[in-house]
């Protein structure tokens, strides 16, 4: 899953706050990728993974542009209840790490065209502010397979009375999620 071919992720090490990380782009598919990267970095001994992102939101106080945090995660999927009940939740520690980034109850979806109005009030009704295709699974692989997680990204759409789509400059909010997670990354405690 995470071996470089033209249509597979890219993968790069790179050197922050003096750790190797493995950073793998262009992870799109939502929860099987999610599941599958995390349980084949668990066998590679990774001790945490950071997910990175965009969510829907259908929170007004959650406009397009603002820096998230996945605070909690209902099990709102197929592949999450595959794992557990839910609500998954990131490592407290690495959580804490998180700056500059709103603190959100993310639902994941796996047909991301099926976000209806009456699926929108279902996830609204369980504390839902937001909405992607990873979050809970990544979580509850994580956990499960006993690796620190957290997700952090960027509201990219809004989901309330008509979709209010992704027609804007992506380059700020991008940069900034970048910045968030390299923050994490270099206030990390020293390996044991």
């Amino acid at each position: 899953g995470i071996y470089e071919t033209p249509d597979q992720p890219r993968v790069y090490v790179a050197d922050v706050a003096g750790r190797k990380v493995g950073i793998i782009t262009n992870c799109i598919w939502g929860t099987a990728q999610a599941t599958i990267l995390v349980e084949e970095l668990a066998e590679l001994a990774v001790p945490f993974v950071l997910g990175f992102g965009a969510a829907g939101s259908f929170d007004p106080g959650l406009p397009k542009g603002t820096q998230l945090v996945v605070s909690s995660a209902p099990a709102t999927d197929g592949a999450s209840k595959q794992y557990g009940k839910g609500p998954f939740l990131p490592d407290p520690e690495l959580l804490a790490l998180a700056r500059d980034a709103e603190p959100a109850v993310a639902a994941t979806v796996d047909a991301v065209y099926r976000e209806t109005p009456e699926l929108v009030a279902e996830w609204r009704a369980i504390g839902a502010q937001v909405v992607n295709m990873e979050s809970a699974p990544f979580y509850a692989a994580a956990a499960t397979c006993g690796i620190r997680a957290l997700w952090l990204g960027q509201v990219s759409d809004m989901l309330l009375d008509e979709w209010h789509g992704w027609q804007f400059d992506r380059q700020d909010m991008t940069q900034s999620t970048i910045d968030n997670c390299r923050h994490v990354l270099e206030h990390l405690p020293a390996p044991a």
